[in-house]
């Protein structure tokens, strides 16, 4: 099952990178490491960052100004504890159907 049928897509995302990374892990299969991967993925994307913002070259196709940008208060604020949340909801539904 792909993860974006959990995590389904936030209202709002601060830069068009942010979006692009979403999307990335919406294509992910779900598993029960799904969440660790997306905040490793996340944590080493800004582990040299000086900046609440960082870009990330494979998004060079991304149109507008902030294609390639990714920002790391929307992503450890909200985009991360969403994922989380959604991946909780999913597991505990699974656990009570069973």
């Amino acid at each position: 099952m792909k993860l974006s049928t959990i995590i389904g897509i936030p209202e709002k995302y601060c830069f068009r990178g942010d979006e692009a990374l979403w999307i990335l892990f919406s294509n992910m299969e779900y598993s029960k490491e799904s969440y660790s991967i997306a905040l490793k993925t996340v944590e080493n994307l800004f582990k040299d960052a000086e900046y609440d913002k960082v870009f990330v070259e494979m998004f060079e196709d991304v149109n507008g100004m902030s294609g390639r940008c990714i920002s790391k208060s929307w992503w450890f604020n909200k985009g991360l504890p969403l994922i989380k949340s959604k991946i909780d909801e999913f597991e505990k539904s699974l656990v009570n159907n069973e």
